[in-house]
C-alpha cells in the first residue's frame, strides 16, 4: 500500500461516479511536426466509458495552452457521436488542453443523493444537509465539468504544466509526467477558484487497461496528494467539489467535476 505524510490512500470499492468527463487524446505524444491532434470527450470509467453528448452551448471555452502562448480550439470540435476536437498545436514541448462546459441541473432522490455523497467523499454537502435538515430530502445541484490534457509534441517535457491556468476546478501536476523515473511519485495540487482545496478526493485510474490498480486519495491541508503510478500508461485523476448555493429556488448546490489526463 503507498502511504504519503501528505494524503491518506484509499483502495477504491466501487467504480467512478458516472459524471466523471475527461478529455483523451489519440495520442499523449507526438512528432515536433504532428500540428494536429484529435481529443474525445469521455464520461464514465476506463472500464464502462460514454461519449459525451457534445454540443456548442455546452462548451464555455476550449483551448490550448503551450510554448507559442494560448489558443482558442472552440471552432475545432466535432459535433456528434463521439463527440471530439481537432486540436490545432504548435512548438515543441508539452501542451494543455482545456474544456469548461456550462452549467447543468439534476435532482436526484435522498437516499440516492446521499450514496453519491458518501462515495464521492463530499462530507461538507452531507454535513449541510445534516444540519439543515435536509438528508431525507431529494439532492438538487448544478454541475460543470472543467478538464485538463496535457500533450507533448516532440523532444523536451516543459514546467509550464505544473503551474495553473485558471480553471475553477484545477488538478496540477507538480512534476511533469513525462520527466518522473519508474518509482517516482507525481505530486499534484487541487486549486478550488484559484485557492488550493483541503479535504477532496481525488481519483486515478489507469485508461490503457483496467487493471486494478485504482486508488483515492484525500488532498492535505495545502491541497496536495501525492501518487505513485503502477505501471506505464495513459491515466486520470479525477475529482469533485461542491459546495451550498443560496438565493437560487432551482438548486442547492454548486457542483464542480475536474480531471487531468496524461501519459506516463
Amino acid at each position: 500500500m503507498i502511504r504519503s505524510a501528505a494524503a491518506v490512500l484509499l483502495l477504491m470499492a466501487a467504480p467512478t461516479h458516472a459524471h466523471d468527463f475527461w478529455m483523451a487524446p489519440e495520442r499523449y505524444t507526438a512528432p515536433e511536426d504532428a500540428a494536429k491532434v484529435r481529443a474525445v470527450f469521455r464520461i464514465g470509467t476506463a472500464a464502462e466509458v460514454e461519449d459525451w453528448d457534445t454540443k456548442h452551448e455546452k462548451i464555455v471555452a476550449l483551448r490550448s495552452i503551450g510554448p507559442d502562448g494560448v489558443t482558442d480550439q472552440r471552432a475545432h470540435v466535432t459535433i456528434g457521436q463521439p463527440g471530439s476536437v481537432l486540436v490545432h498545436l504548435q512548438g515543441r514541448g508539452t501542451h494543455i488542453i482545456t474544456l469548461e462546459s456550462t452549467p447543468s441541473e439534476i435532482e436526484l432522490p435522498a437516499a440516492e443523493f446521499n450514496d453519491y455523497l458518501d462515495h464521492e467523499g463530499l462530507t461538507l454537502i452531507r454535513d449541510w444537509r445534516a444540519k439543515n435538515g435536509q438528508s431525507d430530502k431529494p439532492g438538487r445541484e448544478q454541475y460543470a465539468r472543467r478538464a485538463k490534457a496535457l500533450v507533448q509534441l516532440g523532444d523536451g517535457p516543459t514546467d509550464m504544466v505544473t503551474r495553473p491556468v485558471g480553471l475553477s476546478l484545477e488538478i496540477v501536476p507538480e512534476r511533469n509526467p513525462l520527466t518522473l523515473k519508474p518509482g517516482e511519485a507525481l505530486p499534484v495540487r487541487l486549486y478550488f477558484r484559484g485557492e488550493p482545496l483541503a479535504g477532496a478526493r481525488l481519483e486515478l485510474e489507469s485508461l490503457s487497461a483496467v487493471s486494478g490498480s485504482n486508488m483515492a486519495l484525500t488532498t492535505d491541508a495545502e491541497g496536495r496528494a501525492r501518487f505513485t503510478l503502477p505501471h506505464k500508461g495513459n491515466w486520470k485523476i479525477a475529482t469533485v467539489w461542491s459546495v451550498p448555493v443560496q438565493g437560487n429556488p432551482r438548486v442547492d448546490f454548486d457542483t464542480l467535476f475536474g480531471s487531468l489526463t496524461f501519459g506516463y
